[in-house]
């Protein structure tokens, strides 16, 4: 398994979530191992969503918040950058129209029949793409509250928790990390830190940034 996040809760538990078992399988399972215990594993709350290369932060004992992570894989056609199976399907649709004149036409044994497609080229990459969702679970509760959204997707970013010596109120902060595989494609936001007050529930995206992407 790849992609999975964990941290330590109540100080003895550790919470491993989510990750990738198989190419494109993200999973929504948890286990916790009680440290203090047996030592043994037992399944924990499952993710509201199916998440790999999300970030977790623990806030105290009771709550933990859980930013972004990676959907999942999918092929693009690099021509168009639409779906690879769209692309796939236009250039079949395509050839058959056009097969199909030739055979009213009487052309049956043509076998210079060629069909040009201007966006399918048969050529493909991987591309990942994230959430901008924020959950917090409520471990005396045992249930998971919708926060709202960061300003751009996140996976594979770096996260922590804070009090604020202005306000004294609690902060999440959330910095790096990708929204897609293709550095090319990688938002420049992304190198500027976000804030999340847990008071107002709002991020705010800080002109705090990373001297290079990460």
């Amino acid at each position: 398994m790849t992609g999975a996040s964990s941290a330590v809760i109540g100080g003895s538990k550790l919470w491993v979530t989510g990750g990738e078992v198989a190419a494109s399988d993200i999973t929504d399972t948890t286990e916790v191992l009680d440290v203090d215990a047996d030592g043994s594993w037992t399944a924990g709350p499952e993710l509201p969503m199916a998440l790999s290369e999300h970030c977790i932060v623990p806030l105290d004992n009771d709550k933990t918040v859980v930013t972004g992570g990676k959907v999942g894989e999918r092929l693009h056609c690099i021509a168009c950058r639409r779906q690879y199976i769209t692309c796939v399907v236009n250039h079949i649709q395509l050839f058959t129209s056009a097969f199909t004149v030739r055979l009213k036409r009487g052309y049956r044994n043509d076998a210079s029949i060629k069909v040009y497609c201007p966006r399918y080229i048969g050529v493909s990459r991987r591309v990942s793409d994230g959430y901008r969702s924020t959950w917090m679970y409520d471990w005396t509760t045992g249930r998971w509250r919708e926060l709202n959204e960061m300003a751009d997707t996140r996976f594979s970013h770096a996260c922590s928790a804070f009090r604020s010596a202005a306000t004294g109120d609690t902060l999440v902060a959330v910095v790096g990390g990708m929204n897609s595989r293709h550095i090319g494609e990688v938002s420049a936001s992304l190198m500027r830190m976000e804030l999340l007050d847990l008071e107002t529930g709002e991020w705010t995206l800080t002109e705090h940034s990373l001297p290079y992407t990460k």
